[in-house]
């Protein structure tokens, strides 16, 4: 467990019936509730992002510490921190402050074991879409759920989940730098 408010690493992520995270470089949906979630729960605090999610938003996300993870040194954008390891992201991120990863879905599945919590938004439907998460949230503890019905604005019910590691589990043997395979890099 963190032993302090700034230590907790969190992922953040909205995930449909079908486990698509996402189609073509972007969100396969539009839900204002669950951007404002994800704003209100992130706001003043890191996201942690790999290059191409970071590209997908266009900018840095306002009022918070956004640090990419490449695996190019050189890349640079202005109003972010550029990290090629995990390890180096959490060392740029600010005492006090929570971490969110924040996608995509190898930086996710890098992440997992070293996360204290995940903030998941379940939508109630399938999407069309090539990336797909496959985590095991049933490893953690469920600490909160709120279902959120369909209206005007929000075309799909979903649902708010909070899940809570009991004991922090880091890194079981596996490596914490970022070792991506190759393969689907530009």
């Amino acid at each position: 467990m963190p032993t302090a408010a700034g230590d907790e690493i969190a992922m953040v992520v909205a995930i449909a019936n079908n486990n698509v995270i996402g189609h073509n470089g972007r969100l396969p949906w539009r839900l204002p509730a669950d951007l404002k979630f994800f704003r209100d729960l992130t706001r003043d605090h890191v996201v942690i992002m790999g290059r191409k999610t970071f590209e997908s938003i266009g900018k840095p996300l306002d009022r918070r510490v956004n640090i990419v993870l490449t695996r190019d040194a050189t890349w640079q954008r202005e109003g972010v921190l550029i990290a090629t390891s995990f390890d180096q992201a959490l060392a740029l991120s600010p005492i006090g402050k929570r971490r969110f990863i924040i996608g995509g879905a190898d930086i996710y599945t890098h992440a997992w074991e070293r996360i204290d919590s995940a903030f998941v938004t379940r939508i109630h439907a399938d999407f069309p879409g090539e990336t797909r998460l496959h985590l095991d949230f049933s490893t953690l503890r469920l600490a909160s759920t709120q279902l959120r019905e369909a209206d005007e604005r929000n075309l799909c019910p979903m649902t708010f989940e909070r899940y809570d590691r009991d004991v922090h589990v880091q890194g079981s043997g596996h490596s914490t730098s970022l070792n991506i395979p190759e393969q689907g890099r530009p």
